[in-house]
């Protein structure tokens, strides 16, 4: 993937395919140089996979979404949706899945915590085992 995108920002496909915007291939690669100034593990590691890691687990909702896609996809190509509708619902399911895994997640019941968070916030002060419990959860002291 690496190679791809440096293919793609390096090479003539980003001013081909917008004209008007000839200064686009130097703003995302300074963009992507800002973005490994300020974490060099990049934006994958630090920012997406966490977010996109509960997908793994969630077949069923990781199929759900590629139907979704492949039904507007379908239905572009068929001259039902338009190209604009059918951009929307590519980012609308992008963003909306790793929200509904994490949705998920944070409903688990196996979480080490002797009761929910909203509780444990009412019924405060906490437990050792819990304040440890949510040191781990929130990545504190990592």
């Amino acid at each position: 993937s690496a190679i791809a995108a440096g293919t793609v920002l390096a090479g003539p496909f980003l001013i081909n395919l917008f004209p008007s915007f000839p200064q686009l291939t130097p703003s995302l690669t300074a963009a992507a140089g800002v973005g490994l100034g300020d974490d060099p593990n990049g934006a994958i590691t630090s920012n997406l996979r966490p977010g996109w890691a509960p997908l793994v687990a969630r077949w069923k909702l990781l199929g759900a979404g590629g139907a979704v896609i492949i039904a507007a996809y379908v239905a572009t190509v068929s001259g039902m949706l338009s190209n604009w509708i059918f951009a929307g619902v590519l980012v609308a399911v992008i963003a909306v899945m790793p929200l509904l895994a994490a949705e998920r997640r944070s409903n688990a019941t196996d979480t080490p915590l002797s009761a929910s968070p909203v509780r444990l916030a009412r019924d405060l002060p906490l437990s050792t085992t819990d304040l440890a419990a949510l040191d781990d959860l929130l990545g504190v002291g990592r």
